[in-house]
């Protein structure tokens, strides 16, 4: 038997590749099988690292008797069969059958390997080429997030209004999806309400932050996003917020059960309801420039660190429209750092000539005391006020008598609503002379916040 060997090579031109693809020398068997290959090359081309393809290569039997593929091995690791039971493969005569290669790259080298046919016909070789891309995926999302001023009370009661979300963009520059595995903030004044999970290549994602200040100025925490980023799978983010106490808006309403007292703080007649709006804010108003007024001439401002200046307007001297004692009464209801103490609002002595020619002075004394924390029910909703406890009294002192009056309140402010949950005002007069001293009371009232609708 005569034996020839030949070699027959293909050259071709795969961008980025330029390659030899060679069927390898053949040995005639005695069997009267024949194996043709569908390509004695097979180009895979460029491959994301960590991923997989498949590559089909056709097996046909041109003989007159059965083909027996007995096995097929690899030069390369990154390269194998799909099916590995395939490596054996029986094809009738006039029959053909599929095999599948898979290329597996590891890094971004380019790759020629053999992979070695064997059968009872002939042993051939297919070059198998194949080059891999490294993946990329980045996450580019702020260094930090200002939620600037919000408002305390949004996120533990709906009746309050909603709170605001602060909306961040993030994207992915990579070529490869994106997934975010947590975004766990690192205090508990801050929450994540949700994120988006996967980001595809060139994609963008959003992040819901929410900022529930528990006390007014200035809260700061981190926040980490990790990731399955390629660089920087670990990010922090700085996260800062001002909380402020609430400033009511033009339009809030605020309703009272309110009832008479008597000097001893006793209810008089029948209860009856009082109804309080803003009716102004922002305005500038005895020397202050962001003052809020009410449907029953009140003048306030909420200051920055939760105090309340409320205006006095003084008592009545001689000629009309002159008064003593006016000014701006700032309550330590933020600040609580007058507990147990007085603090001296307002102190005026005046002496003055009425109609008559009479010479009356007049002192005037406003002294304020924190009190405390309590909880307030309106309707069915507990609210933390703050107690102020207020005493504002004016002595008259003429030739033949004195005149006393005195005003004794109770103030319970809700930071939350932004204005008094509960009012309480008992006020006396004592007129003494020589032979006669009469107490009167003048006005006494007890307003209990029933219902609001804030703006």
């Amino acid at each position: 038997m005569s034996y020839s060997r030949f070699i027959a090579c293909t050259l071709i031109f795969a961008s980025p590749f330029v390659w030899w693809g060679c069927k390898s020398p053949t040995t005639p068997a005695s069997s009267s099988a024949s194996l043709v290959i569908s390509s004695s090359a097979i180009d895979f081309g460029r491959v994301d690292v960590g991923n997989v393809k498949d590559m089909s290569v056709l097996f046909t039997n041109t003989g007159v008797d059965t083909l027996l593929i007995t096995s097929q091995s690899f030069s390369s690791s990154l390269f194998k069969l799909a099916d590995s039971t395939q490596s054996s493969l029986k094809i009738a005569p006039g029959s053909y059958l599929s095999d599948t290669i898979q290329f597996d790259p590891k890094d971004t080298s380019s790759v020629v390997a053999y992979d070695t046919v064997r059968s009872n016909a002939a042993t051939m070789v297919i070059t198998l080429h194949g080059g891999g891309i490294a993946l990329t995926r980045s996450i580019t999302i702020p260094a930090s997030i200002n939620f600037g001023n919000t408002r305390l009370g949004l996120c533990g009661d709906s009746l309050l209004g909603a709170p605001r979300d602060t909306i961040v963009s993030f994207q992915n520059t990579g070529n490869d999806t994106l997934r975010v595995h947590s975004v766990t903030p690192q205090s508990s004044l801050f929450s994540v309400v949700s994120y988006d999970s996967l980001i595809a290549p060139s994609g963008s994602g959003s992040l819901y932050v929410r900022f529930c200040p528990m006390q007014t100025g200035i809260a700061s925490a981190t926040l980490i996003v990790t990731s399955n980023a390629t660089v920087d799978s670990s990010l922090t983010i700085t996260l800062s917020g001002n909380g402020i106490p609430y400033a009511p808006g033009v339009g809030s309403v605020y309703t009272y059960a309110a009832q008479q007292l008597d000097t001893a703080g006793k209810p008089i007649g029948n209860p009856y309801q009082v109804t309080t709006n803003i009716i102004a804010t922002g305005i500038t108003y005895q020397g202050k420039s962001n003052v809020m007024e009410t449907s029953d001439s009140n003048y306030f401002e909420v200051e920055s660190d939760g105090d309340v200046s409320f205006y006095a307007p003084g008592f009545q001297t001689y000629p009309a429209g002159t008064v003593a004692g006016s000014g701006w009464l700032t309550l330590p209801f933020g600040s609580q750092n007058i507990q147990n103490m007085k603090l001296p609002l307002i102190w005026d002595d005046t002496t003055y000539i009425d109609s008559a020619g009479m010479s009356i002075s007049l002192s005037v004394r406003d002294t304020a005391s924190y009190m405390g924390m309590t909880t307030i029910p309106v309707g069915s909703n507990p609210f933390t006020t703050s107690h102020v406890h207020l005493i504002e009294d004016a002595l008259y002192t003429l030739p033949k008598q004195k005149v006393y009056i005195a005003a004794v309140l109770d103030f319970f402010f809700s930071q939350d609503l932004g204005y008094l949950a509960t009012r309480v005002v008992v006020i006396n007069k004592l007129v003494t002379t020589n032979t006669t001293r009469k107490l009167t009371n003048i006005n006494g009232e007890r307003r209990v916040l029933t219902s609001f609708n804030l703006r």
